[in-house]
């Protein structure tokens, strides 16, 4: 595990993205971004104009914006049978896009500057049914989360303005020992993990939803199902 960031990263892209029609069971999503090619406002509920259709689940103010590494693109290529360009950068609904910087790299709680904006990492995407109906496979939603691929959220901490191309500066790390990778681990491959659940749940940054589901593990000392979120397309 990394303990400290030691490089800016800069961004691949910047993306938004409209509710529209999706699937075909009468959905609707903005899973579908496009990259900008102006800067953009970060408020405190994401980038101006970006939308989500399902407001209790994705976006909100500790789910402001969604990274999500191009250095996994790779691999969904092959998993998928999929030549690269069926898959541009925000096929993975993802406002942010970085190279180098993945589930490894970083913790609960990190602070970045982003243009003049400020952001902090609150939590790992929860992989849904939306994934597999936008790419019509009963599986890459699970399996996502199973390689732990899963991206991550921010929470805005001062709004701002950003840029494609924009730096992304490392700033702080209260919680060293949590980097994201760990923490998909513990929520879907060492569920009974007490004293881990307990720190994670009360780590200084993580988002409220996430602590809310771990507070609720310790107390009822059981895992919540899964299956309506990962497969309820199918």
């Amino acid at each position: 595990m990394k303990s400290l960031i030691h490089k800016n990263y800069v961004l691949n892209a910047l993306l938004t993205g409209r509710v529209v029609p999706f699937g075909s069971n009468g959905s609707f999503s903005a899973i579908h971004k496009q990259p900008a090619n102006h800067a953009i406002q970060v408020t405190f509920t994401g980038l101006a104009g970006d939308a989500q259709a399902d407001r209790i689940h994705h976006g909100g103010i500790e789910k402001a914006l969604h990274h999500y590494p191009l250095d996994h693109y790779p691999y969904w290529y092959a998993y998928l049978h999929a030549p690269p360009t069926s898959l541009p950068v925000g096929a993975f609904g993802e406002n942010l896009s970085t190279s180098g910087l993945t589930e490894d790299d970083v913790c609960i709680g990190d602070v970045f500057k982003l243009g003049s904006s400020v952001i902090q990492v609150t939590q790992p995407r929860q992989p849904c049914w939306k994934l597999n109906a936008r790419f019509n496979h009963v599986h890459i939603a699970r399996h996502m989360q199973r390689m732990g691929m899963t991206g991550w959220y921010y929470r805005v901490v001062k709004e701002g303005d950003a840029a494609p191309q924009e730096e992304l500066i490392f700033s702080s790390r209260p919680n060293p020992q949590w980097n994201i990778a760990r923490v998909v681990s513990l929520l879907y491959k060492r569920e009974e993990d007490r004293r881990s659940i307990e720190e994670l749940a009360n780590a200084a940054g993580i988002g409220k939803s996430l602590s809310a589901l771990l507070h609720k593990r310790l107390r009822t000392g059981q895992v919540e199902s899964w299956a309506d979120r990962l497969g309820g397309y199918f």
